[in-house]
């Protein structure tokens, strides 16, 4: 029962009305933050307050590029679960779900969208690198790029003469 405006959402005691429906709003925010490029750095259940409309996302200070760094799926995962095991309080059926890995896939292929229902599944890539052939990969790499600059180089030097 929502009792006062601005209730922070940690305390209250029973969001039966919108159990699923506050989690999925939230999870819908969390998309549509992603949509844009964004992750907030720190969705705890007291940076959501509830009131008689529904639940707010506060402290947008801490929101951060999603792909800028190596820290966006870490975000996401840890913001997802904060609000999962809240929700899952109340919804127990929530505390299995994978929506931040479901998001990251989608992100990578470019195929998040606003209005998307994920259903909290993920297909984890169990693919394991060959760190050998990725190594190969970027000396050859540096090695073809040290070539080229000194084509460059001679030939800058012979342009001189």
């Amino acid at each position: 029962m929502i009792s006062t405006p601005g209730q922070r959402r940690a305390s209250v005691k029973s969001i039966a009305r919108g159990n699923g429906g506050y989690h999925r709003f939230l999870i819908d925010q969390v998309i549509g933050m992603l949509c844009v490029g964004s992750v907030h750095g720190d969705r705890r259940a007291f940076n959501v307050l509830i009131n008689a409309a529904g639940p707010v996302i506060i402290d947008p200070p801490q929101v951060a590029n999603a792909a800028g760094g190596n820290n966006g799926l870490a975000m996401r995962e840890c913001g997802i679960r904060n609000i999962t095991e809240t929700s899952g309080r109340f919804g127990p059926d929530l505390l299995a779900s994978k929506f931040a890995m479901e998001m990251w896939s989608l992100f990578k292929q470019g195929e998040i969208k606003l209005g998307r229902k994920l259903v909290g599944v993920s297909i984890e890539d169990e693919i394991i690198a060959n760190v050998d052939d990725v190594t190969q990969a970027i000396e050859g790499a540096r090695e073809e790029a040290i070539r080229r600059q000194l084509g460059r180089d001679v030939a800058q030097a012979a342009g001189r003469n």
